[in-house]
């Protein structure tokens, strides 16, 4: 048990610490809204995936392979998903700068913030083909529940430190002030890698 954990820790990590959606959608709720908003969306995103640890673990590879349709469809409503909330943020990106910087720090609803990052993981079937991958290279034949739960909780556990710590760094007034400065620059860039993704994942096979 304990070398399979530590398996799914250091693979899990690594897909962790690489930058890709769930990494934008905190920055940018850190920076353009409050360390509290990218808090909420840390939530989101560790209940995302939660949700596909536990479909890991209960075969959600066999049933992608059973059923090729299903990864389509995940994949063309997250590659969309992506594209919309790309494109939101590049229209953001041509409104002048506000000169009243407290307006940014506004509090937003913690639903939306929790919405938008459980939706950005679990729109993304490539995170769930990972996970399907991941559990079955390290999965033994007859894992059992504890087992499965504690691969849950890795998962989990580590997502929260990790983007916990992106939060609680750049909400901080150094790096609020640097965005405020360049918001529309940083919102265009971020605008622009989210359609990227969304469109690199509806082109791919």
């Amino acid at each position: 048990m304990d070398a399979t954990l530590l398996s799914v820790a250091l693979l899990w990590g690594i897909a962790v610490v690489t930058p890709g959606p769930n990494f934008v959608v905190v920055t940018h709720a850190a920076l353009a809204a409050s360390r509290r908003a990218a808090a909420w969306s840390v939530l989101g995103i560790m209940l995302g995936t939660a949700l596909w640890g536990g479909a890991g673990v209960l075969g959600l590879g066999v049933m992608f392979a059973a059923a090729p349709w299903t990864y389509l469809v995940f994949k063309t409503v997250g590659g969309a998903y992506l594209i919309w909330l790309g494109l939101r943020l590049l229209w953001t990106a041509r409104r002048p700068a506000n000169p009243a910087p407290e307006a940014l720090a506004a509090p937003r609803p913690a639903h939306r913030a929790v919405a938008r990052g459980f939706l950005t993981v679990t729109t993304n079937p490539k995170s769930g083909t990972f996970v399907a991958s991941m559990v079955a290279a390290v999965l033994p034949a007859d894992p059992g529940l504890g087992l499965g739960l504690a691969i849950v909780a890795v998962m989990v556990g580590l997502s929260g430190v990790w983007y916990g710590a992106v939060a609680w760094s750049l909400g901080l007034d150094g790096p609020r002030r640097l965005y405020r400065r360049a918001r529309r620059g940083l919102e265009a860039l971020a605008g622009t890698v989210f359609v990227l993704f969304g469109v690199r994942l509806l082109a791919t096979r």
